[in-house]
């Protein structure tokens, strides 16, 4: 993510994006309404890699948690989950 003024963008984001319902950018990697998205998020040590679809949309690392409880949230809107997997990592 990179900080642009008063709101935060997503990396590789279409910059003909705009914050209006029902747009969507070519860029976008989220499917169209009525298809689920596959979003993994993998948590290795103190490093948590988000991605939707295939597509890497954020990196983020030194968190201070490195183990505890999982939530899963969305910000201010419904959120729906048909199936979730938690698997340990390989190594």
């Amino acid at each position: 993510m990179c900080h642009d003024s008063e709101r935060f963008n997503w990396w590789d984001r279409d910059p003909e994006w705009k914050d209006v319902l029902g747009i969507r950018g070519g860029r976008d990697v989220e499917k169209p309404p009525g298809e689920w998205d596959r979003i993994e998020v993998i948590c290795d040590g103190d490093t948590i890699t988000n991605i939707v679809n295939g597509s890497v949309v954020n990196i983020g690392t030194r968190s201070s948690l490195t183990r505890g409880k999982l939530i899963f949230q969305s910000e201010g809107a419904e959120i729906l989950f048909r199936e979730i997997e938690i698997r340990p990592l390989v190594r």
